[in-house]
C-alpha cells in the first residue's frame, strides 16, 4: 500500500469511475439484444438507452427500480465528470470529516491555529472550490465511496436481470 495520500483519492475514484462504466456498458449490451433496441444502444445520450429498454421491458422492474437506473445515470455522468459536490447531493452522503484550511496570507503558526478553529466541513462547497482532492478524501471518509459503489452494484443487478428478460423475450419470437 502507497503511503502517497494520493493514490488513496485515486483508488476511491477508480473503484466509483470502473463501476460506472460497467453501468454504461451493461445498459448498451442490454439494448443491443434486442433488434427494437439495437439502435438505441449506440446512442450517444445513455438516457435514450434507458428510455428505450424501459419501452421495451416496461413492466420488467419496478418503478423504484427504473428510478434506481436513472440515479445511476446522473451520477455515472456527475462522477466521470469530477462533479464529486453533485455525486455526494445525488446518493445523499453524509458529511465527512475532512476540513478546508483558508489562508490569508503565508501558513504560518498562527494562521494554522486560526485556520484549524473557523475550518468548515466541505459540504455546501463545490468541487471546484474545495478541490478534487478533498472530495475525494470527503467520499472516503463519509460512506459516499459506499453509497456510489453500492448504487452502482444495484444497477448491475438490474440490468443483469433486464438482459435474461430481454433475451427471453427475443427468444420465444419467430
Amino acid at each position: 500500500m502507497s503511503s502517497n495520500p494520493s493514490d488513496f483519492a485515486e483508488d476511491i475514484y477508480a473503484d466509483m469511475a470502473a463501476l460506472a462504466a460497467r453501468f454504461e456498458l451493461r445498459a448498451r449490451m442490454v439494448a443491443d439484444l434486442s433488434p427494437h433496441t439495437h439502435k438505441a444502444a449506440h446512442d450517444a445520450k445513455l438516457e435514450i438507452v434507458l428510455q428505450k429498454i424501459r419501452s421495451q421491458l416496461p413492466t420488467a422492474a419496478t418503478e423504484a427500480e427504473w428510478k434506481r437506473l436513472d440515479l445511476g445515470r446522473q451520477v455515472r455522468n456527475k462522477l466521470l465528470h469530477c462533479e464529486l459536490h453533485q455525486v455526494a447531493r445525488l446518493v445523499n452522503a453524509p458529511a465527512g470529516t475532512v476540513k478546508m484550511l483558508k489562508f490569508d496570507g503565508p501558513a504560518t503558526l498562527e494562521s494554522l491555529v486560526k485556520g484549524i478553529s473557523t475550518a468548515g466541513g466541505l459540504s455546501g462547497l463545490s468541487t471546484k472550490e474545495a478541490g478534487i482532492f478533498g472530495w475525494m478524501l470527503e467520499f472516503g471518509t463519509s460512506g459516499g465511496h459506499r453509497l456510489v459503489t453500492g448504487l452502482f452494484t444495484d444497477c448491475l443487478e438490474i440490468l443483469s436481470r433486464l438482459a435474461n428478460m430481454m433475451s427471453t423475450q427475443e427468444g420465444d419470437k419467430p
